[in-house]
């Protein structure tokens, strides 16, 4: 494992273990607070599971994202940065009155969450089809005393009568082709029906929210290899889409707004 990351990542994930098993702060720890409480057998157990390549979030069960604390797991993807970067586009896009928001493939409620942290005043609605992540999702909000709705629900079954003023989506979007190119601690533990779609369909779930008309502003995280793709579909359905680049310079997120509702191929 030591090959794979930095001391100070190792430093980092150490400290990490060791407030999640004895309940002291990093400060606490660092300063030599006593550890009596603390669990050998327990941490040996996290390491045996951190050699194996699963994730720390997973092999603890929560994960910081953006101030938020948040419950992970076998049915959830675990925040990434760039989607944190998805939530800083709709946030510095929109202000603080009233909006009626869509979160589609919301799994563990990250996106939804970091939206109404940001924007108490805003309705927030979360819909997954897996039941497993709408729980945790439920769960995230309680944990973080953050009042949004989450739903099961079938994307590709929605309606125009959505009455939202905002969708945002970050769905399923790696093509299958792509697996070999993941790492064993994405492919080995991560949810593979968030991850992936067919490559002879990449598209469907864009197509699915664009379809239906249910919003006049929507914003989409999206694999960089469909871009150019997904702009001209969600031209076919009245939309104009803005594309936008991530801190690694990757196409990876759309903004797109109706212009066309009569659209509808």
């Amino acid at each position: 494992m030591s090959e794979k990351f930095s001391g100070q990542e190792l430093t980092d994930m150490a400290l990490w273990l060791a407030e999640e098993t004895t309940g002291l702060s990093r400060t606490a720890l660092i300063v030599g607070k006593d550890t009596t409480n603390f669990s050998y057998s327990q941490i040996d157990a996290y390491i045996d599971r951190l050699l194996a390549d699963e994730p720390l979030a997973y092999v603890l069960g929560t994960t910081d994202w953006r101030g938020l604390r948040l419950k992970v797991n076998r049915h959830t993807l675990i925040p990434r940065p760039e989607t944190s970067e998805l939530a800083d586009i709709v946030l510095n896009d929109n202000g603080d009155s009233c909006r009626h928001v869509i979160d589609w493939c919301t799994g563990s409620g990250c996106i939804a969450l970091a939206l109404k942290q940001r924007r108490p005043n805003w309705d927030i609605r979360g819909f997954d089809i897996n039941s497993e992540a709408v729980a945790t999702a439920r769960e995230n909000a309680e944990l973080n005393s953050l009042e949004v709705e989450f739903e099961q629900a079938d994307i590709f079954a929605q309606t125009e009568n959505s009455n939202a003023d905002i969708i945002v989506c970050n769905p399923p979007y790696i093509m299958e082709s792509e697996r070999e190119q993941m790492e064993h601690s994405v492919l080995g533990f991560e949810p593979h029906q968030a991850l992936f779609v067919s490559d002879d369909d990449p598209l469907l779930f864009y197509r699915a929210i664009a379809q239906a008309h249910a919003a006049p502003l929507m914003y989409f995280e999206i694999n960089p290899l469909c871009c150019n793709d997904l702009v001209n579909m969600l031209a076919r359905y009245g939309y104009k889409a803005e594309v936008m680049t991530d801190f690694a310079g990757k196409q990876r997120f759309i903004r797109c707004r109706v212009i066309d509702k009569n659209k509808n191929l």
